[in-house]
């Protein structure tokens, strides 16, 4: 069974305890929760796709103008920086705010990944902007150092949600948990089950909550441009047995590293087996959270 925690795991494949299978899965969950939320403070962000609220002081170290082209330019605070879903600007020293929106065509995503997957982000790649740029006199230093105020909302991170509905094969549409990230327009996510895994290809979707566009969040439908090969489970005790992620894989192993350490470390003890040929001893502890960081290093949000 997969959880759509930020990352998702199979805990199908985590050792639980010896107990009901109620309270097996409850472990089991638990467990994966856990290992989700260590990879989510090693990479010190969330790695699903959110839509964040930065507001910034400048000009400063962090919202800096070009001498050249008076193109501002602000580093976030997430990455990689999928798309700007509002920005707007005003003086830092007028309260109440007064704010100033921008249209959608003074502001824009600074080194944006190519899209040349299909997909939103390349998979794997652990590449991505951390920057958005504004137009132009939108923030000028006519009034001096950190005297104006940048507040940007982004969509940021891996579309990532599971399925809320069983299907047998042969479906266009899928309800899942979250559709934060998939209004992007067309991005090739795989449904990850085991041996049922595919990939599809989304092309639009709607909101549960009636929110549109680019800040679509929250429970809602996938749309598909072709018909699923497979038919896939439903929830269990409302945890989603299937993912529909382009979360990149090395982090769904890392995290399924982090899942099974903690399995070994916590309340166990050595077993001694027989020495036989290929005879492989596991103790208390293990060295597989040192595996999953090194794989995690280069999704690292570094300010």
């Amino acid at each position: 069974m997969l959880i759509s925690a930020p990352t998702g795991i199979s805990w199908k494949t985590i050792p639980g305890p010896q107990a009901s299978a109620a309270a097996q899965l409850a472990e089991q969950f638990n467990m994966c929760l856990r290992a989700t939320h260590a990879v989510e403070a090693y990479c010190n962000q969330t790695l699903r796709a959110t839509i964040d609220l930065q507001t910034e002081s400048g000009p400063s170290r962090r919202l800096t103008v070009d001498g050249n082209t008076g193109v501002a330019r602000l580093t976030t605070n997430n990455w990689p920086v999928l798309a700007v879903v509002s920005a707007q600007v005003g003086y830092a020293g007028s309260f109440p705010r007064v704010w100033a929106p921008l249209d959608s065509n003074q502001y824009d995503v600074d080194e944006a990944p190519p899209v040349n997957t299909g997909s939103a982000v390349p998979a794997g790649s652990a590449q991505g902007s951390n920057a958005i740029l504004l137009a132009p006199g939108m923030v000028n230093w006519s009034a001096g150092r950190r005297s104006m105020r940048v507040s940007v909302q982004y969509l940021n991170g891996w579309p990532h949600c599971g399925l809320m509905t069983g299907y047998a094969a042969g479906v266009n549409a899928l309800h899942v948990d979250d559709v934060t990230g998939f209004g992007l327009g067309q991005i090739q996510p795989g449904i990850y089950e085991g041996a049922f895994s595919e990939i599809v290809t989304v092309t639009s979707c709607t909101a549960d909550n009636g929110s549109v566009g680019l800040a679509m969040n929250g429970p809602g439908t996938l749309h598909l441009a072709a018909a699923t090969q497979f038919a896939h489970a439903g929830p269990v005790d409302g945890i989603a047995t299937a993912l529909v992620t382009t979360m990149p894989l090395v982090v769904q192993r890392a995290t399924i590293l982090l899942a099974v350490h903690e399995a070994l470390v916590r309340g166990s003890s050595a077993t001694t087996v027989p020495r036989q040929p290929g005879i492989v001893i596991h103790g208390g502890g293990s060295d597989l959270d040192l595996n999953a960081f090194e794989l995690l290093l280069p999704f690292r949000r570094v300010i």
